[in-house]
């Protein structure tokens, strides 16, 4: 199973639409780490920012998607996307593998390492700070795929 992983699109239909149709052609599920449609006060307006486009995209999309709820995410985005995005974190298992998912601005990494070694997770996944990031602490991989629409760090 091929599991694309994005976060952080802040109301770019543009920057969803170019990772769906490009990296994840040929995904079987994708996981959203939340910050879906607004852009934040601290942000600018990302280019190809039209949040009525990206909602349609998400609800028109063939590959099953799950959300979980980011700091910019809010009660109205739940009224324009059919999916469930209002959980703060969501836990995935896929044969062996098991899978958090969350934004990344209600834990410490003190209290996320800490879950994963309670919960036995293999891959804890996040975004909220536009970087991305992939490491490993023990046994848990750790990955914050960065922002595809306000991204920061290097690539």
């Amino acid at each position: 199973m091929k599991i694309g992983v994005i976060s952080d699109t802040h109301g770019s239909a543009a920057a969803f639409k170019e990772v769906v149709e490009g990296l994840f052609s040929d995904v079987d599920f994708i996981i959203h780490c939340g910050d879906i449609c607004y852009h934040g006060a601290r942000n600018p307006l990302p280019s190809g920012y039209d949040t009525s486009a990206l909602a349609r995209h998400i609800n028109e999309i063939s590959i099953p998607i799950a959300i979980c709820k980011g700091n910019c995410d809010s009660e109205v985005d739940q009224m324009v996307i059919k999916h469930p995005i209002m959980s703060p974190y969501l836990i995935f298992q896929f044969g062996r593998l098991r899978i958090l998912a969350h934004h990344g601005h209600l834990f410490s990494d003190q209290e996320i390492s800490a879950l994963t070694n309670v919960w036995g997770i293999s891959l804890c996944i996040s975004g909220h700070t536009h970087i991305p990031r992939l490491e490993k602490q023990g046994s848990t991989f750790f990955l914050n795929p960065g922002s595809p629409s306000l991204p920061k760090g290097e690539k």
